[in-house]
């Protein structure tokens, strides 16, 4: 199963002292395929460094960096089509107040065909529909 990997499923992955850590990292494990976003990796940057400093949230990166080069690990770089699809996206749902990692996350699910989405997000993605043809997304590690 390929999954779409949000910021706050990323941060718990690599925080051991985050509550749901140990079910994140069960969830992630299931995964055929953790895909991330490059705007997700500056935005888990920026948030480890306000929380436990620059060089907590170096090191937060180089170990993601560890386990992109030897697990099953992907980062996807957002194109033209998907910063569309993302903007759209915050439109569509201007209630939500969505940041835009959150609509690329949807954009990457259609784009891999995924209907699971690694977030401790649970408010926007439950609101959030699929563009494809799933009914909603299944949030993990809630919907393992």
């Amino acid at each position: 199963m390929i999954v779409i990997a949000d910021t706050s499923g990323v941060l718990a992955l690599l925080n051991r002292a985050d509550p749901e850590h140990l079910a994140v990292r069960r969830a992630a494990n299931v995964a055929s395929t953790l895909v991330v976003s490059a705007m997700s990796l500056t935005e888990v940057h920026q948030v480890a460094t306000s929380r436990r400093g620059r060089e907590a949230a170096d090191s937060s990166l180089l170990l993601l960096a560890d386990r992109i080069a030897t697990t099953r690990v992907e980062v996807a770089n957002a194109d033209a089509a998907q910063i569309r699809t993302a903007v759209s996206i915050r439109q569509h749902y201007g209630g939500l107040n969505l940041d835009i990692v959150d609509a690329v996350c949807v954009a990457l699910a259609a784009e891999y065909d995924t209907d699971a989405v690694l977030t401790l997000d649970r408010r926007d993605f439950r609101a959030l529909r699929p563009l494809t043809r799933y009914p909603a997304f299944r949030l993990l590690p809630d919907d393992v």
